[in-house]
């Protein structure tokens, strides 16, 4: 529609769309940089006009925008898979509801006071006045999209065209209300969590159907909100016979309090299914919550496999350990500390994690040991080392053989992995394996690579390697947006990753 050839030219750009459908094409950068980052970025606004007339009512025109299709391409334009979105329901008719009121204008009846010629006197008229309301958002109240769907359905479709499958959604879909009739909030606390989704085949037959339950853990209300309204317009000073001006003082103000509520929705149950041609399977996990709203306990029952659950307890559960106490402190309450699994009230396995301060910032793990059945505790993991972004560069096994970590991306991502050796001589081979690629730092070879193989990481590979005789090298790499794509063992041998 606004074709360009400088992507710099679209850069603050407002522009106005007429209904329809718009077709938004995003092309991603070369995935071996380091620095990727989305090739469009925009906002796009919802936005309405008004229609008034004297003595009638305000009517509301609005738009909405929604996903009708998602196509990809390869690199020669040719579609490889695309998705179709359907706001339907079970009927075909569209599953949309107004969730918000449009109360952007409201008419209201005011007293204008108007002095008449002799003193003393007034003059008393009555007006209908448009003006546009303005209120704090509630917490309760969904400020983004004026119009929800109940029920969605994504369809999956090939190359050719034809259908792969669909997956429906079923959303809490309910409108708000209004206080007073002015600010919006919405009666319930589900709106938008997704209650059931069901998965079919390309035949049109159900493979799967997961249903969830939600509730609030924790709840406040205050009243701490106040709307007005100034129902008088005119001079404040003049009088009427026989006293004040009441249009100016009396009944002058509508003075309205709403309440901001607070709650912490949180699923409560999940119920899954599997359909085979055989027959179904039946899996439903419960969930409880400690007091700062973090998963203490899930059950699980499984028709095939009997009762299972799972206890896990955090720093604020500890309030006489001294490192725990500190983190609770430090606002560091859902790391778990013990994670414990029973089956049928046989505890089954438990998995302990200590934490220390590290680098005298931040608190993470220092070790992490095992209780399997009736079995003494096993240490697994001793943490030794972390760089200043919270990376874990050197730990050491159960056995004493030392596991270091490089890390690259930003200082995001792992891309070497040594075993027997530490982090320092880790960090001078990956320095010294550099010196003959024709780069000075890991990130600048890294941002270099157009396509694998790569010569130069294929340099890097051989150099590190016969720097680290002893040791056991693993290196990767990576797209920041997909994920690895490439990884190569102590052997020398590299697996490539491509995704579609």
């Amino acid at each position: 529609l606004y074709p360009s050839t400088d992507p710099k030219e679209w850069n603050n750009k407002i522009i106005w769309l007429n209904p329809g459908t718009y077709i938004l094409k995003c092309n991603t950068p070369s995935y071996a940089q380091s620095d990727m980052y989305p090739a469009i970025q925009g906002n796009i606004i919802y936005g309405h006009h008004y229609y008034y007339q004297p003595g009638g009512s305000i009517y509301h025109i609005g738009g909405g925008l929604r996903i009708k299709n998602v196509v990809s391409f390869d690199e020669n334009e040719n579609v490889i898979s695309s998705k179709k979105y359907s706001y339907v329901d079970e009927s075909g008719n569209s599953s949309g509801n107004l969730l918000i009121p449009l109360q952007n204008f409201n008419i209201r009846e005011i007293h204008v006071g108007v002095p008449s010629g002799a003193p003393g006197t007034f003059q008393k008229l009555t007006a209908s006045t448009l003006y546009v309301s303005s209120y704090v958002s509630l917490s309760a109240y969904l400020t983004g999209n004026n119009v929800g769907y109940s029920r969605v359905v994504v369809e999956s479709n090939s190359v050719s065209g034809s259908t792969n499958g669909k997956e429906i959604f079923y959303y809490d879909n309910l409108p708000g209300s209004l206080y007073f009739g002015k600010i919006p909030f919405f009666t319930g606390s589900t709106n938008g969590s997704l209650l059931k989704e069901v998965t079919l085949n390309s035949s049109g037959d159900t493979l799967l159907t997961e249903k969830s339950n939600y509730g609030v853990l924790t709840e406040s209300e205050a009243a701490v909100n106040t709307y007005a309204e100034d129902l008088y317009e005119g001079p404040t000073g003049i009088c009427l016979e026989g006293g004040l001006n009441p249009l100016a003082y009396i009944g002058r103000y509508n003075i309205f309090a709403y309440p901001t509520r607070n709650y912490y929705n949180a699923l409560n149950s999940k119920e899954t299914t599997h359909y085979f041609p055989t027959g179904k399977v039946k899996e439903t996990v419960d969930y409880t919550y400690n007091i700062n709203n973090f998963s203490m306990k899930s059950s699980r029952t499984d028709a095939s496999d009997g009762f299972k659950y799972t206890d896990i307890t955090y720093p604020s559960d500890y309030p006489n350990d001294p490192v725990l106490s500190t983190m609770v402190g430090r606002n560091q309450i859902n790391l778990p500390v013990v994670k414990s699994e029973y089956k049928n009230s046989n505890n089954q396995q438990k998995t302990i994690i200590d934490y220390s301060l590290w680098n005298n910032s931040f608190y993470a793990p220092s070790k992490i040991s095992s209780k399997i059945g009736a079995n003494p505790v096993d240490e697994r993991v001793i943490f030794d080392k972390y760089d200043v972004y919270g990376n874990v560069t050197e730990a050491h096994l159960s056995d004493g053989i030392k596991e270091s970590y490089y890390y690259a991306y930003n200082n995001s991502l792992p891309i070497v992995k040594g075993n027997n050796i530490d982090s320092q001589t880790l960090s001078s081979a990956v320095l010294q394996a550099l010196t003959s690629t024709g780069y000075s730092t890991i990130d600048d070879l890294l941002k270099n690579i157009s396509s694998l193989p790569s010569s130069a990481w294929m340099t890097f590979n051989s150099n590190i390697r016969n720097n680290s005789s002893g040791s056991l090298i693993t290196t990767y790499t990576y797209d920041p947006i997909f994920g690895m794509t490439s990884s190569t063992d102590p052997r020398g041998v590299t697996t490539y990753y491509n995704y579609d």
